[in-house]
């Protein structure tokens, strides 16, 4: 009985895993808007796991904040966190964001002190009992982090969901990333081109001009 029981349990956790990891695979397809898809997922994978608290950074694109200086980490996404609508952001290595993506290594905080991070509900508020902070990360670039703060202690099978699920969302958010970088360079490339063609327009107006004024010095002369 203990032995069936065991199996059934393990069974079911795996179903849990692939049939949720299936379903935010595919939310995640065709995604091309990459504050939206850090939206949807914080959204998605904060009250599966039993999180009151979240909040999803993206590294911020090379030399986009501080020119020649290491890329940032900007806050796209929250799930019950107030913000007050200021727009955090951390350096490689400043906090345990930073951390996370500088070691490339999931941090684990349990028991966070009084004052530390306070979930809050309209009736009252309280520190959480466990935090995780999740590096995104494809083929050893991080691109990202997850933040999430729960009252109750994250089982494994949490643990390791979440684990696999920022493996796919480092997936997600290269290629959402690539696609983007395609796009401005397309656009780069428009412009040049139009730039090109109003610029030999340009000289071709001058030519005429001059042949103009050489015709007239010509019949001048004559």
């Amino acid at each position: 009985i203990v032995t069936l029981r065991e199996t059934t349990k393990k069974n079911s956790d795996q179903n849990w895993l692939d049939s949720n990891l299936a379903r935010i695979g595919g939310l995640l397809q065709g995604q091309r808007d990459l504050t939206e898809v850090t939206r949807m997922i914080i959204t998605e994978a904060a009250p599966l796991v039993g999180a009151q608290v979240g909040a999803f950074f993206v590294r911020e694109a090379e030399g986009s904040v501080i020119p020649g200086g290491p890329p940032q980490l900007r806050s796209t996404a929250s799930y019950g966190y107030l913000t007050h609508d200021q727009e955090l952001t951390f350096d490689p290595g400043e906090g345990l964001v930073g951390q996370a993506v500088s070691s490339l290594r999931t941090i684990r905080v349990q028991s966070a002190p009084e004052g530390y991070l306070a979930i809050r509900s309209g009736l009252g508020s309280a520190p959480p009992r466990d935090i995780l902070v999740l590096p995104i990360v494809f083929e050893g670039d991080p691109l990202g982090v997850i933040e999430l703060g729960s009252f109750a202690v994250l089982s494994e099978l949490h643990i390791a969901f979440l684990e696999r699920l920022a493996t796919n969302i480092g997936v997600a958010l290269n290629t959402i990333m690539a696609n983007r970088r395609t796009e401005d360079l397309l656009s780069q490339s428009q412009r040049l081109a139009r730039e090109m063609q109003e610029q030999s327009a340009e000289l071709q107006r001058t030519n005429a001009e001059l042949e103009e004024k050489a015709e007239l010095l010509l019949e001048q002369k004559r």
